[in-house]
Protein backbone atom coordinates (compact mmCIF):
# COMPACT_ATOMS: atom_id res chain seq x y z
CA UNK A 1 0.00 0.00 0.00
CA UNK A 2 1.41 3.26 -0.62
CA UNK A 3 1.48 6.43 1.36
CA UNK A 4 -1.52 8.72 2.44
CA UNK A 5 -1.00 12.37 1.49
CA UNK A 6 1.46 14.24 3.75
CA UNK A 7 -1.08 15.97 5.41
CA UNK A 8 -2.63 13.01 6.91
CA UNK A 9 0.36 11.92 8.01
CA UNK A 10 -1.14 7.91 7.36
CA UNK A 11 2.16 5.81 7.55
CA UNK A 12 1.70 2.05 6.25
CA UNK A 13 5.00 -0.74 5.94
CA UNK A 14 6.41 0.22 2.83
CA UNK A 15 6.06 3.75 2.47
CA UNK A 16 8.37 5.30 0.41
CA UNK A 17 7.82 8.89 1.91
CA UNK A 18 11.50 10.34 2.46
CA UNK A 19 12.01 10.60 6.19
CA UNK A 20 12.14 14.31 6.26
CA UNK A 21 8.39 14.41 5.43
CA UNK A 22 7.58 12.61 8.72
CA UNK A 23 9.60 15.22 10.60
CA UNK A 24 8.21 18.42 9.10
CA UNK A 25 4.61 17.04 10.55
CA UNK A 26 3.31 19.48 13.37
CA UNK A 27 3.37 17.02 16.49
CA UNK A 28 -0.53 16.99 16.84
CA UNK A 29 -0.28 14.89 13.31
CA UNK A 30 2.80 12.73 14.42
CA UNK A 31 0.42 11.89 17.85
CA UNK A 32 -2.53 11.09 15.43
CA UNK A 33 -0.02 8.60 13.69
CA UNK A 34 0.76 6.82 16.86
CA UNK A 35 -2.91 6.65 18.21
CA UNK A 36 -3.93 4.88 15.30
CA UNK A 37 -1.41 2.72 14.93
CA UNK A 38 0.52 4.00 11.79
CA UNK A 39 3.68 3.77 13.11
CA UNK A 40 5.40 3.02 16.58
CA UNK A 41 6.95 5.52 19.08
CA UNK A 42 10.70 3.20 18.33
CA UNK A 43 9.96 4.18 14.37
CA UNK A 44 8.85 7.84 15.11
CA UNK A 45 12.05 8.14 17.58
CA UNK A 46 14.21 6.64 14.59
CA UNK A 47 12.80 9.15 12.46
CA UNK A 48 13.71 11.95 13.89
CA UNK A 49 17.69 10.69 14.99
CA UNK A 50 17.87 9.71 10.92
CA UNK A 51 17.00 13.65 10.63
CA UNK A 52 19.35 14.84 13.15
CA UNK A 53 22.06 13.08 11.84
CA UNK A 54 21.30 13.79 8.36
CA UNK A 55 21.53 18.30 9.19
CA UNK A 56 22.68 18.63 12.97
CA UNK A 57 26.49 18.57 12.07
CA UNK A 58 26.05 21.39 9.82
CA UNK A 59 23.45 23.30 12.20
CA UNK A 60 24.87 22.09 15.64
CA UNK A 61 21.43 22.85 17.14
CA UNK A 62 21.34 19.75 19.13
CA UNK A 63 24.68 19.49 21.33
CA UNK A 64 23.85 16.32 23.72
CA UNK A 65 22.07 13.26 23.27
CA UNK A 66 20.95 10.24 25.18
CA UNK A 67 19.73 7.66 22.32
CA UNK A 68 20.26 4.56 24.14
CA UNK A 69 17.76 5.64 26.91
CA UNK A 70 15.28 7.33 24.77
CA UNK A 71 15.09 4.19 22.94
CA UNK A 72 14.24 1.68 25.71
CA UNK A 73 11.85 4.12 26.80
CA UNK A 74 10.13 4.20 23.31
CA UNK A 75 9.87 0.62 23.58
CA UNK A 76 8.57 0.44 27.04
CA UNK A 77 5.58 3.30 25.54
CA UNK A 78 5.19 0.98 22.81
CA UNK A 79 4.27 -2.11 24.97
CA UNK A 80 2.36 0.27 27.13
CA UNK A 81 -0.05 1.49 24.05
CA UNK A 82 -0.25 -2.40 23.21
CA UNK A 83 -1.89 -3.58 26.58
CA UNK A 84 -4.05 -0.32 25.85
CA UNK A 85 -2.36 1.90 28.91
CA UNK A 86 -1.79 5.46 28.05
CA UNK A 87 0.38 8.64 30.24
CA UNK A 88 -0.85 11.02 28.30
CA UNK A 89 -1.47 13.53 25.59
CA UNK A 90 2.36 13.06 24.55
CA UNK A 91 2.53 8.92 24.65
CA UNK A 92 5.64 7.81 22.63
CA UNK A 93 6.25 11.26 20.83
CA UNK A 94 10.11 12.21 20.82
CA UNK A 95 11.62 15.86 21.30
CA UNK A 96 14.21 17.70 22.54
CA UNK A 97 14.75 20.48 25.40
CA UNK A 98 16.75 23.76 25.57
CA UNK A 99 20.10 23.17 27.98
CA UNK A 100 19.05 25.23 30.65
CA UNK A 101 16.63 22.71 31.78
CA UNK A 102 17.51 19.59 34.03
CA UNK A 103 17.16 16.47 32.61
CA UNK A 104 18.01 13.06 34.91
CA UNK A 105 20.84 12.01 32.61
CA UNK A 106 21.82 15.23 31.15
CA UNK A 107 21.93 17.75 33.65
CA UNK A 108 22.25 21.59 31.88
CA UNK A 109 24.87 23.12 31.53
CA UNK A 110 23.84 26.35 29.93
CA UNK A 111 26.43 27.05 27.85
CA UNK A 112 29.21 27.47 30.42
CA UNK A 113 32.24 25.70 31.45
CA UNK A 114 31.46 26.21 35.12
CA UNK A 115 28.64 23.54 34.63
CA UNK A 116 30.24 21.65 32.20
CA UNK A 117 30.38 18.44 35.07
CA UNK A 118 27.98 18.38 36.75
CA UNK A 119 27.24 15.18 38.49
CA UNK A 120 24.50 13.03 37.28
CA UNK A 121 21.72 12.22 38.03
CA UNK A 122 19.77 15.41 38.28
CA UNK A 123 16.26 15.70 38.96
CA UNK A 124 14.40 16.60 36.29
CA UNK A 125 12.98 20.39 35.67
CA UNK A 126 9.86 20.41 36.27
CA UNK A 127 8.40 21.25 33.04
CA UNK A 128 10.44 17.93 32.09
CA UNK A 129 9.03 16.17 34.55
CA UNK A 130 5.64 17.37 33.17
CA UNK A 131 6.24 16.57 29.35
CA UNK A 132 7.64 12.85 30.49
CA UNK A 133 4.48 12.15 32.83
CA UNK A 134 2.40 13.13 29.79
CA UNK A 135 4.25 10.44 27.50
CA UNK A 136 7.25 12.29 25.79
CA UNK A 137 10.55 10.97 24.68
CA UNK A 138 13.50 13.60 25.83
CA UNK A 139 16.26 12.53 23.46
CA UNK A 140 18.46 15.55 22.83
CA UNK A 141 19.76 18.88 24.35
CA UNK A 142 19.55 21.88 22.54
CA UNK A 143 22.02 24.63 22.25
CA UNK A 144 22.18 28.28 23.75
CA UNK A 145 24.36 31.38 24.31
CA UNK A 146 26.75 31.27 27.62
CA UNK A 147 24.61 31.58 30.44
CA UNK A 148 21.27 31.96 28.20
CA UNK A 149 22.48 35.53 28.20
CA UNK A 150 22.43 36.78 24.60
CA UNK A 151 20.34 36.81 21.32
CA UNK A 152 22.99 34.21 19.08
CA UNK A 153 23.27 30.43 20.39
CA UNK A 154 26.94 30.05 20.59
CA UNK A 155 29.22 28.91 23.80
CA UNK A 156 32.53 27.72 24.22
CA UNK A 157 32.18 24.42 25.17
CA UNK A 158 29.48 23.76 21.93
CA UNK A 159 30.26 26.10 19.52
CA UNK A 160 27.71 28.07 17.60
CA UNK A 161 24.55 27.29 16.25
CA UNK A 162 23.31 28.51 12.25
CA UNK A 163 20.10 29.07 11.30
CA UNK A 164 18.56 26.59 8.84
CA UNK A 165 17.09 29.58 6.47
CA UNK A 166 20.73 31.17 5.89
CA UNK A 167 23.71 29.33 7.25
CA UNK A 168 26.04 32.59 7.31
CA UNK A 169 23.04 33.73 10.16
CA UNK A 170 22.15 32.83 13.29
CA UNK A 171 18.83 31.56 14.89
CA UNK A 172 18.78 33.65 17.32
CA UNK A 173 19.03 33.43 21.24
CA UNK A 174 19.13 31.64 24.16
CA UNK A 175 16.50 29.29 22.81
CA UNK A 176 18.10 29.55 19.24
CA UNK A 177 19.04 25.49 19.30
CA UNK A 178 15.37 24.96 19.86
CA UNK A 179 14.37 27.02 17.05
CA UNK A 180 16.97 25.61 14.50
CA UNK A 181 15.89 22.58 15.83
CA UNK A 182 12.05 22.64 15.35
CA UNK A 183 13.24 24.61 11.63
CA UNK A 184 14.93 21.71 10.33
CA UNK A 185 13.04 19.17 11.46
CA UNK A 186 15.08 17.31 14.36
CA UNK A 187 12.01 17.94 16.57
CA UNK A 188 8.35 18.35 16.84
CA UNK A 189 8.31 20.44 19.82
CA UNK A 190 10.37 22.05 22.35
CA UNK A 191 10.81 23.87 25.58
CA UNK A 192 12.53 26.93 25.70
CA UNK A 193 12.80 29.84 28.04
CA UNK A 194 12.61 33.85 27.76
CA UNK A 195 13.51 36.79 29.99
CA UNK A 196 14.74 39.12 27.43
CA UNK A 197 13.03 38.18 23.99
CA UNK A 198 14.27 33.97 24.29
CA UNK A 199 11.66 32.64 23.02
CA UNK A 200 10.18 35.11 20.73
CA UNK A 201 13.21 36.32 18.80
CA UNK A 202 14.41 32.60 17.88
CA UNK A 203 10.71 32.05 16.73
CA UNK A 204 11.03 35.48 14.78
CA UNK A 205 14.90 34.49 12.79
CA UNK A 206 12.92 30.94 12.21
CA UNK A 207 10.08 31.39 11.07
CA UNK A 208 8.20 29.16 14.16
CA UNK A 209 5.66 29.50 16.63
CA UNK A 210 5.94 30.49 20.63
CA UNK A 211 4.48 30.98 23.78
CA UNK A 212 5.76 33.62 26.37
CA UNK A 213 3.23 32.96 28.38
CA UNK A 214 1.81 34.86 31.55
CA UNK A 215 4.71 35.23 34.58
CA UNK A 216 4.11 32.33 37.04
CA UNK A 217 2.40 30.42 34.68
CA UNK A 218 5.13 27.43 34.37
CA UNK A 219 7.11 26.38 36.86
CA UNK A 220 10.91 27.85 36.43
CA UNK A 221 12.02 24.63 39.24
CA UNK A 222 15.22 22.65 37.19
CA UNK A 223 16.10 25.78 34.68
CA UNK A 224 19.59 27.28 34.23
CA UNK A 225 20.28 30.19 35.09
CA UNK A 226 20.12 30.80 37.98
CA UNK A 227 22.75 28.66 39.91
CA UNK A 228 21.24 24.93 40.13
CA UNK A 229 19.60 24.58 43.22
CA UNK A 230 18.60 28.39 43.66
CA UNK A 231 15.85 28.13 45.84
CA UNK A 232 13.37 30.31 43.94
CA UNK A 233 11.75 31.95 40.79
CA UNK A 234 13.50 34.75 39.10
CA UNK A 235 11.01 37.65 38.54
CA UNK A 236 10.61 38.17 34.18
CA UNK A 237 12.20 34.63 33.56
CA UNK A 238 9.36 32.15 32.07
CA UNK A 239 9.25 28.76 31.04
CA UNK A 240 7.10 27.91 27.60
CA UNK A 241 6.52 25.94 24.34
CA UNK A 242 8.12 26.29 21.18
CA UNK A 243 6.78 24.94 17.77
CA UNK A 244 5.61 24.69 14.50
CA UNK A 245 1.88 25.37 14.46
CA UNK A 246 0.02 26.91 16.89
CA UNK A 247 -1.88 23.67 17.59
CA UNK A 248 1.13 22.26 18.77
CA UNK A 249 1.84 24.67 21.67
CA UNK A 250 -1.53 24.65 23.05
CA UNK A 251 -0.61 20.58 23.19
CA UNK A 252 2.64 21.15 25.19
CA UNK A 253 1.41 24.00 27.24
CA UNK A 254 -1.49 21.61 28.53
CA UNK A 255 0.99 19.38 29.95
CA UNK A 256 3.41 22.00 31.01
CA UNK A 257 1.82 24.41 33.30
CA UNK A 258 0.80 24.51 36.24
CA UNK A 259 -2.75 23.75 38.06
CA UNK A 260 -5.03 23.28 35.34
CA UNK A 261 -5.31 21.21 32.62
CA UNK A 262 -4.87 24.16 30.00
CA UNK A 263 -8.25 23.58 28.37
CA UNK A 264 -9.28 26.30 25.94
CA UNK A 265 -11.88 29.63 26.05
CA UNK A 266 -14.13 28.09 23.35
CA UNK A 267 -13.17 31.36 22.01
CA UNK A 268 -13.94 30.98 17.60
CA UNK A 269 -10.61 30.45 15.82
CA UNK A 270 -12.05 33.57 14.10
CA UNK A 271 -10.51 37.09 14.08
CA UNK A 272 -13.94 39.00 12.56
CA UNK A 273 -15.19 41.23 14.48
CA UNK A 274 -11.95 41.45 17.00
CA UNK A 275 -10.40 44.41 17.79
CA UNK A 276 -6.59 44.69 17.03
CA UNK A 277 -3.91 47.13 18.39
CA UNK A 278 -1.03 47.58 15.87
CA UNK A 279 1.86 49.24 16.69
CA UNK A 280 5.03 49.26 15.05
CA UNK A 281 6.55 52.53 15.07
CA UNK A 282 8.93 55.07 17.87
CA UNK A 283 11.47 57.31 17.07
CA UNK A 284 14.35 55.44 18.77
CA UNK A 285 13.13 51.95 18.30
CA UNK A 286 13.90 51.67 15.04
CA UNK A 287 12.19 48.33 12.39
CA UNK A 288 13.86 47.85 9.28
CA UNK A 289 11.56 48.79 6.08
CA UNK A 290 11.51 44.69 5.14
CA UNK A 291 9.87 44.06 8.62
CA UNK A 292 7.73 46.77 8.21
CA UNK A 293 5.85 45.58 4.91
CA UNK A 294 5.51 42.41 5.84
CA UNK A 295 3.63 43.71 9.22
CA UNK A 296 1.59 45.42 6.85
CA UNK A 297 0.58 42.65 4.50
CA UNK A 298 -0.26 40.93 7.58
CA UNK A 299 -2.63 43.41 9.17
CA UNK A 300 -4.34 43.63 5.69
CA UNK A 301 -4.91 40.11 5.85
CA UNK A 302 -6.55 40.71 9.44
CA UNK A 303 -8.37 43.49 8.01
CA UNK A 304 -9.78 41.34 5.24
CA UNK A 305 -11.20 38.58 7.52
CA UNK A 306 -13.24 41.09 9.88
CA UNK A 307 -10.84 42.13 12.54
CA UNK A 308 -11.41 45.93 13.01
CA UNK A 309 -7.70 47.37 13.18
CA UNK A 310 -6.29 50.53 14.61
CA UNK A 311 -3.18 51.86 14.52
CA UNK A 312 -2.20 52.93 18.23
CA UNK A 313 0.00 52.78 21.04
CA UNK A 314 -0.43 52.08 25.14
CA UNK A 315 -0.72 55.01 27.03
CA UNK A 316 2.76 54.12 28.01
CA UNK A 317 6.33 56.03 27.13
CA UNK A 318 8.51 53.76 25.58
CA UNK A 319 11.54 54.79 26.66
CA UNK A 320 10.11 55.18 30.64
CA UNK A 321 9.27 51.80 29.92
CA UNK A 322 12.29 49.98 28.46
CA UNK A 323 14.00 51.88 31.65
CA UNK A 324 11.51 49.95 34.05
CA UNK A 325 12.65 46.60 32.31
CA UNK A 326 16.62 46.95 32.01
CA UNK A 327 16.10 48.25 35.62
CA UNK A 328 14.22 45.28 36.20
CA UNK A 329 16.49 42.45 34.32
CA UNK A 330 20.08 43.70 34.74
CA UNK A 331 20.40 43.00 38.59
CA UNK A 332 19.34 39.03 37.12
CA UNK A 333 21.25 38.71 34.76
CA UNK A 334 24.22 39.97 37.02
CA UNK A 335 23.79 37.13 39.42
CA UNK A 336 25.16 34.79 36.87
CA UNK A 337 27.38 37.13 35.36
CA UNK A 338 29.37 39.18 37.72
CA UNK A 339 31.29 40.60 35.04
CA UNK A 340 28.45 42.85 35.38
CA UNK A 341 29.57 44.24 38.79
CA UNK A 342 32.63 45.09 39.71
CA UNK A 343 34.18 45.21 43.25
CA UNK A 344 34.60 48.91 43.38
CA UNK A 345 31.47 49.42 41.50
CA UNK A 346 30.25 50.90 44.95
CA UNK A 347 32.50 54.06 44.72
CA UNK A 348 32.11 54.11 40.95
CA UNK A 349 28.30 54.47 41.39
CA UNK A 350 27.81 58.32 41.86
CA UNK A 351 30.33 58.42 39.02
CA UNK A 352 28.66 56.28 36.84
CA UNK A 353 25.09 57.84 37.79
CA UNK A 354 26.96 61.34 36.85
CA UNK A 355 27.63 60.13 33.15
CA UNK A 356 24.53 58.19 32.80
CA UNK A 357 22.30 61.47 32.71
CA UNK A 358 24.07 62.69 29.31
CA UNK A 359 24.35 59.18 27.75
CA UNK A 360 21.81 59.40 24.44
CA UNK A 361 21.70 55.01 24.63
CA UNK A 362 20.25 53.04 27.46
CA UNK A 363 22.59 50.24 25.63
CA UNK A 364 25.79 51.11 27.28
CA UNK A 365 28.38 50.07 30.29
CA UNK A 366 27.72 52.57 32.61
CA UNK A 367 24.14 52.43 32.25
CA UNK A 368 24.29 48.48 32.63
CA UNK A 369 26.88 49.45 35.60
CA UNK A 370 24.53 51.46 37.37
CA UNK A 371 21.00 48.81 37.11
CA UNK A 372 23.49 45.81 38.10
CA UNK A 373 24.41 47.29 41.53
CA UNK A 374 20.38 48.54 41.95
CA UNK A 375 19.24 48.29 45.50
CA UNK A 376 16.15 47.08 47.06
CA UNK A 377 14.90 50.22 47.32
CA UNK A 378 15.48 51.24 44.02
CA UNK A 379 14.04 48.19 43.01
CA UNK A 380 10.52 48.59 44.55
CA UNK A 381 10.75 52.15 43.03
CA UNK A 382 10.70 50.52 39.54
CA UNK A 383 8.36 48.00 40.44
CA UNK A 384 5.92 51.00 41.65
CA UNK A 385 6.46 52.13 38.11
CA UNK A 386 5.91 48.32 36.60
CA UNK A 387 2.47 48.22 38.68
CA UNK A 388 1.45 51.77 37.08
CA UNK A 389 1.96 50.54 33.84
CA UNK A 390 0.36 47.18 34.43
CA UNK A 391 -3.03 49.02 35.25
CA UNK A 392 -2.60 51.07 32.21
CA UNK A 393 -2.63 47.80 30.50
CA UNK A 394 -5.45 45.93 32.00
CA UNK A 395 -7.12 48.97 30.49
CA UNK A 396 -6.03 48.90 27.20
CA UNK A 397 -7.33 45.21 27.08
CA UNK A 398 -10.80 46.12 27.70
CA UNK A 399 -10.69 47.99 24.22
CA UNK A 400 -8.49 45.95 22.15
CA UNK A 401 -8.38 41.81 22.28
CA UNK A 402 -5.06 41.63 21.38
CA UNK A 403 -1.70 43.87 20.42
CA UNK A 404 0.63 43.44 17.28
CA UNK A 405 4.43 44.17 17.80
CA UNK A 406 7.26 43.61 15.87
CA UNK A 407 9.58 41.08 17.67
CA UNK A 408 12.87 42.19 16.68
CA UNK A 409 14.15 45.43 14.24
CA UNK A 410 14.96 42.60 11.87
CA UNK A 411 15.03 39.65 10.44
CA UNK A 412 17.60 37.25 11.76
CA UNK A 413 21.13 38.78 11.99
CA UNK A 414 24.37 37.35 10.48
CA UNK A 415 26.99 35.80 13.15
CA UNK A 416 28.88 38.17 14.95
CA UNK A 417 29.99 37.24 18.66
CA UNK A 418 33.11 39.75 18.34
CA UNK A 419 33.37 42.05 21.73
CA UNK A 420 30.73 41.80 24.19
CA UNK A 421 26.86 42.62 23.95
CA UNK A 422 27.38 46.01 24.61
CA UNK A 423 30.14 46.62 22.09
CA UNK A 424 28.34 45.40 18.85
CA UNK A 425 26.42 46.93 16.80
CA UNK A 426 23.92 45.88 13.96
CA UNK A 427 22.52 47.33 10.66
CA UNK A 428 18.64 48.43 10.63
CA UNK A 429 18.00 49.81 6.96
CA UNK A 430 21.98 50.70 7.12
CA UNK A 431 22.01 52.32 10.16
CA UNK A 432 24.14 51.55 12.65
CA UNK A 433 22.12 50.33 16.27
CA UNK A 434 23.15 49.14 19.41
CA UNK A 435 22.91 45.33 19.39
CA UNK A 436 21.04 45.07 22.18
CA UNK A 437 18.37 46.94 20.16
CA UNK A 438 16.80 43.21 20.12
CA UNK A 439 15.18 44.21 23.97
CA UNK A 440 12.69 47.20 22.83
CA UNK A 441 10.26 45.77 21.37
CA UNK A 442 10.27 42.55 23.97
CA UNK A 443 10.05 44.86 26.59
CA UNK A 444 6.23 45.27 26.71
CA UNK A 445 5.43 41.67 27.22
CA UNK A 446 8.29 41.08 29.75
CA UNK A 447 8.45 43.68 32.02
CA UNK A 448 4.69 43.86 32.50
CA UNK A 449 4.29 40.14 32.75
CA UNK A 450 1.58 39.87 30.53
CA UNK A 451 1.57 36.60 27.57
CA UNK A 452 2.99 37.11 23.55
CA UNK A 453 2.43 34.70 20.70
CA UNK A 454 4.64 34.70 18.19
CA UNK A 455 3.74 33.57 14.93
CA UNK A 456 5.53 33.94 11.21
CA UNK A 457 4.10 36.35 8.81
CA UNK A 458 6.38 35.78 5.53
CA UNK A 459 9.19 35.29 4.42
CA UNK A 460 12.00 38.49 2.80
CA UNK A 461 13.17 38.85 -0.53
CA UNK A 462 16.16 37.08 0.86
CA UNK A 463 13.98 34.17 1.61
CA UNK A 464 14.38 34.65 6.18
CA UNK A 465 11.69 34.22 8.11
CA UNK A 466 10.06 37.39 9.90
CA UNK A 467 7.37 37.08 12.99
CA UNK A 468 4.96 39.14 14.82
CA UNK A 469 4.17 39.28 18.45
CA UNK A 470 0.62 38.91 19.62
CA UNK A 471 0.49 40.49 23.28
CA UNK A 472 -2.70 39.76 25.21
CA UNK A 473 -4.07 40.76 29.05
CA UNK A 474 -1.94 38.96 31.81
CA UNK A 475 -4.03 35.67 32.61
CA UNK A 476 -5.51 35.22 29.15
CA UNK A 477 -2.83 32.84 27.41
CA UNK A 478 -5.55 30.58 26.35
CA UNK A 479 -7.45 33.11 24.66
CA UNK A 480 -4.95 34.55 22.72
CA UNK A 481 -3.37 31.47 21.65
CA UNK A 482 -7.14 30.83 20.02
CA UNK A 483 -6.40 34.26 18.06
CA UNK A 484 -2.81 33.37 17.03
CA UNK A 485 -4.33 30.36 15.93
CA UNK A 486 -6.58 32.31 13.46
CA UNK A 487 -4.40 34.72 12.25
CA UNK A 488 -2.17 31.54 11.81
CA UNK A 489 -4.70 30.13 9.83
CA UNK A 490 -4.88 32.99 7.45
CA UNK A 491 -1.23 33.99 6.81
CA UNK A 492 -0.10 29.90 6.21
CA UNK A 493 2.08 29.34 9.22
CA UNK A 494 5.24 27.71 9.17
CA UNK A 495 6.96 26.94 5.92
CA UNK A 496 10.41 24.75 6.03
CA UNK A 497 13.60 25.93 4.35
CA UNK A 498 14.52 25.49 0.87
CA UNK A 499 15.78 22.16 0.01
CA UNK A 500 18.44 24.08 -2.52
CA UNK A 501 20.65 25.33 0.70
CA UNK A 502 22.39 21.70 0.26
CA UNK A 503 20.88 21.07 4.08
CA UNK A 504 17.61 19.51 3.88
Amino acid sequence: MGCEPATGLVFHEGCSRPVSDICFQPAWRQMDALNLGSLTSAELLEVHIAQFNRVNKALNAVIKTDLERARERARALDRMRADGKILGPLHGLPMTVKDTFDVDSMPATAGAPEYAKRAKPVEDASVVARAKAAGAIIWGKTNVPYMAGEWQSHNRLFGKTSNPYDMSRTPGGSSGGASAALAAGITPLEVGSDIGGSLRIPAHFTGIVSLKPTYGVMPQAGHVPPAPDFPGEVDLNVVGPMARTVRDLKLLRSVMQRGASGSQTGFSLSIEDKKLAVWTEHDTWPVAKEVQDLISVAVAEFEGAGAEVARVKPDIDPDELLDVYLSLLIPIVALDMPQLRTIGLKFLRPILKYLQRYEKSPFTDGNWAVKADLSHLDWLKMDARRSAMKWIMRDFFKTYDALILPVSPTPAIEHNIKGTVLERTMKIDGTSAPYASHLQWISLASALHLPAVTIPIGRTDDGLPVGIQIVGRQGEDARLLDIAEAMEGLLGGYRRPRSDLGLL
